[in-house]
């Protein structure tokens, strides 16, 4: 059986090739790897030529001669990659590079592969249809831009002539090609315009770009297309994330820029100017790092050793002298000469061997006697890529450039290391103008620390910025709380200067290369912009390096914390480098990169306190990497009171049993414990305390510790399975009292008591100890008596004093506590509600 096919996500050249090959093989079966059924390239196949047969109904084993168009690679040809070594293969591509080994291999240089093959039917003399040949003249009018991409060739327009004279029609084409986009693929092109980067070097620009959609949408190629033409960029590499899958695609209308060679990062394959990827094991922004350094090296391609070297190269005869050859270094100002022999190129030589050869007296010897000869050279279209590894990896100071074996110029190492610094241009940051939602959602005290820390960093020469939940907060519209500033440079010498300015406590913590200034109650945090890694898989404290603002975010533990605020003189503008705005739209709570919850497994518990604290989802890959982080047993290797700190703000949440019932859904607490699994009961408690807490609110308006409330309601749960506390490794003794005086209440209260028992007893309790003890009681008693003491008891002041007692005479002694005491018991007791009614009480039993 033959079979015809081509590569994966197949465009119109594609189609338009195994529809030609069918001509010249009409024997054999056309087989299009995963064609949408619903496309539109589906449907113009089936109306206007015929159908193709379905890959699912095609048994790989009958198959004994394949026949590719498009593509020479094994990685974009899907399932038949399993047999391209088994049998006869016949490719028909116009480019040369791939890995399948062909028996035959028809190759010729043409903007669109159907241009060769139907020169192979034209030579053939086999005859096809009009419709057949509009289909051909789509074909080569999309892969060349309608023949104006600088990759047509005279052949294209050859073969488009020769397609008009069998009754291409020009108008079908033109509608296909311009047809109206559909709402999802509005919404797509969308995307990337909104999160569009550039990158530009030597006049040459790149956009990187990045969109999201729950359902597959077709067509995409074409959408990169058209946002190209927009961006009037050189190139645009798109990350399209579908489902649960991610693609990219590359366009290029300049054959500088290699958008295959950026994909092959990725296992890409097509070439210059289109190419695809599907990409495995990343998340979507791992990918678009991937894709950003991708790019930055292409840029290394792009630029040719006659672009950079310096000319005419320096050079002296191997027979000048040592000293002589000295001096012309020093004239010019350079540490390499290239030597000739005669005119023709014979060694290098380097200011430092010529100086040992000086310090040991060999000032008039030759300098052929100290020259290297074994050396790289290049000729003068090798790119900078090449250039780099021979300066980095070989350590060579000095590259003669090479045209016909006759030097023409030389690369130094200075020169080509600060170039390729220049290369790796910053990415184009996403910005927005937050600077008036700052002054609204701010009080105008907190924003004049901003503009104060605005002015610290251009007089320090630093660099500042508002980060993490702040901002994430200012964006979503709610109260905002901690004020978090990252530095670049010393964070500590900023938060000096800073605290001298406004009359601020400064408190620095060296360790970490952070400080705290608190001015009147605020507290402004400072943190050195940093970078943070990991000795092996553990989850102890990781190692910090000072860093850019950029790794900073990096580190973090999801995207919707990584936004930031430049405070420079950029002031105002939103920074966001991982999407986080786009997460915030779309409710998404998603990692950084895979490892995140390897390296720290607490995020866990942050991952679905997020989500429903604000009401988000889990990203599908954050998802499975947390399943797979909890299966892997991560969880055991956290110190266990980095876990109680983070279970701690699972319980200080409003939603607090939301996040715990996510929690348990996820079976996450049985990872601790096999018996760890909180039930419907224990849930009720919960409730119950929570719905007295804000009671006692209302009463009490102190501040008291809501996460010990619910953790010894939890640890009274667990009491008859395990004990909590060794669990969490809790070492913090005020929550352990709590749990004890919980218990204690509850026992104490199991007998009927006088209401000034009750009263003596609770007031040395702990209110969170009375909320709990509240919670986990069955006895309406235990409750009411609860109630009367939170609500009424314990605002009972005494009648009687001190000093009235010796107003009526009494000296002051023991007898004065005895007196009042039991003074103030009657008085709870209700049997007195008068001060004149306690003195008189007093009279009758202790001066008669």
């Amino acid at each position: 059986m033959k079979v015809i096919t081509c590569h994966v996500e197949p465009d119109f050249d594609a189609i338009a090739s195994a529809i030609a090959a069918k001509l010249l093989y009409p024997d054999a079966t056309i087989v299009f790897p995963n064609l949408p059924k619903r496309s539109k390239k589906n449907f113009l196949i089936q109306s206007t030529i015929y159908a193709y047969a379905d890959f699912q109904k095609v048994d790989l084993e009958s198959i004994d001669t394949l026949i590719v168009v498009d593509t020479r690679q094994k990685s974009r040809i899907g399932e038949f990659a399993k047999i391209v070594d088994k049998v006869k293969v016949i490719c028909f591509d116009h480019h040369p590079d791939g890995d399948i080994n062909c028996h035959e291999f028809y190759c010729k240089k043409t903007g669109a592969n159907t241009t060769q093959i139907v020169m192979k039917l034209k030579e053939r003399n086999i005859d096809f249809s009009a419709e057949e040949a509009t289909l051909f003249m789509l074909g080569i009018y999309e892969d060349t831009g309608k023949l104006l991409y600088p990759s047509t060739t005279v052949y294209d327009f050859e073969v488009c002539a020769y397609l008009l004279e069998k009754g291409a029609k020009l108008d079908v084409v033109s509608s296909v090609l311009e047809e109206t986009i559909e709402e999802s693929q509005v919404y797509l092109l969308n995307e990337l315009i909104h999160n569009a980067r550039i990158f530009e070097y030597n006049n040459i620009s790149i956009v990187l770009s990045f969109a999201q959609y729950s359902e597959y949408v077709a067509e995409a190629a074409n959408l990169v297309n058209t946002f190209l033409s927009m961006k009037n960029a050189d190139a645009a590499i798109c990350v399209f994330r579908m489902q649960s899958r991610i693609f990219i695609i590359g366009r290029s209308i300049n054959e500088k820029v290699d958008v295959a060679r950026i994909l092959k990062t990725f296992n890409g394959g097509g070439h210059s100017l289109a190419a695809s990827a599907t990409v495995k094991d990343l998340t979507l922004i791992e990918t678009l790092d991937e894709a950003t350094l991708a790019i930055r090296d292409s840029f290394l391609y792009i630029t040719k050793a006659k672009d950079i070297m310096s000319t005419p190269a320096k050079c002296v005869e191997k027979t000048d002298t040592v000293a002589s050859c000295n001096e012309i270094m020093a004239k010019y100002g350079i540490n390499s000469l290239v030597v000739l022999d005669k005119g023709n190129l014979a060694g290098i030589i380097s200011r430092p061997t010529l100086q040992r050869a000086i310090y040991h007296n060999y000032a008039d010897e030759p300098v052929e006697k100290f020259m290297v000869t074994d050396f790289y050279t290049v000729n003068e279209d090798v790119p900078l890529a090449k250039i780099k590894t021979i300066i980095i990896e070989e350590k060579q100071r000095i590259i003669p450039v090479l045209r016909n074996n006759e030097v023409v110029g030389v690369l130094t190492r200075t020169n080509i290391l600060n170039l390729i610094n220049q290369t790796e241009q910053k990415l184009m940051r996403k910005t927005l103008k937050v600077d008036l939602k700052l002054k609204n959602k701010l009080d105008e005290k907190i924003y004049n620390f901003f503009t104060i820390i605005s002015e610290v960093a251009l007089k320090l020469k630093m660099k500042a910025y508002v980060v993490g939940g702040m901002v994430r907060d200012l964006i979503m519209d709610i109260p905002i709380k901690d004020i978090d500033i990252v530095i670049e440079g010393n964070a500590i010498e900023f938060a000096k200067e800073f605290s001298t300015i406004v009359g601020g406590k400064l408190i620095a913590h060296n360790e970490f290369k952070t400080a705290s200034v608190i001015i009147n109650g605020e507290k402004i945090d400072f943190a050195t912009a940093r970078q943070e890694y990991y000795d092996e898989i553990s989850s102890g404290l990781p190692h910090v390096e000072e860093s850019s603002l950029k790794l900073d975010l990096y580190r973090r533990d999801f995207t919707i914390n990584t936004l930031a605020i430049s405070l420079n003189e950029n002031f105002g503008e939103l920074i966001d480098y991982f999407g986080g705005v786009k997460d915030i739209k779309d409710k998404k709570i998603r990692i950084l990169h895979n490892l995140s919850f390897i390296e720290d497994p607490t995020r866990v518990f942050r991952a679905l306190r997020f989500a429903e604290k604000f009401n988000f989802l889990l990203g599908q890959q954050t998802e499975k990497l947390m399943k797979n982080a909890l299966e892997l047993g991560v969880l055991n290797t956290v110190s266990k009171n980095r876990l109680f700190l983070e279970f701690s703000l699972v319980l200080k949440e409003e939603k607090v049993v939301e996040i715990l019932k996510k929690i348990n859904d996820y079976k996450i607490f049985k990872y601790l414990h096999k018996e760890f699994y909180i039930d419907e009961n224990c849930f009720n408690l919960i409730n119950t305390g929570k719905d007295f807490v804000k009671m006692c609110t209302f009463f009490c308006p102190i501040e008291f510790r809501i996460e010990a409330i619910y953790f010894s309601i939890l640890k009274f749960c667990f009491r008859k399975k395990f004990n909590l506390t060794n669990i969490l490794g809790i070492v913090d003794s005020k929550i352990e009292k709590i749990y004890s005086q919980m218990i204690q209440i509850n026992v104490f209260l199991s007998k009927r008591r006088k209401k000034s028992e009750i009263y003596f007893f609770l007031k040395p309790m702990a209110l969170e100890a009375q909320i709990a003890a509240f919670a986990i009681s069955k006895s309406n008693y235990v409750k009411e008596a609860l109630i009367s003491y939170i609500r009424d008891l314990q605002f009972i002041k005494p009648l009687v004093s001190g000093k009235d007692l010796i107003t009526l005479g009494f000296k002051p002694s023991a007898i004065f506590g005895k007196i009042l005491n039991d003074c103030f018991e009657k008085q709870i007791e209700g049997e007195f509600t008068s001060k004149q009614e306690a003195i008189d009480y007093i009279k009758n039993k202790y001066l008669n």
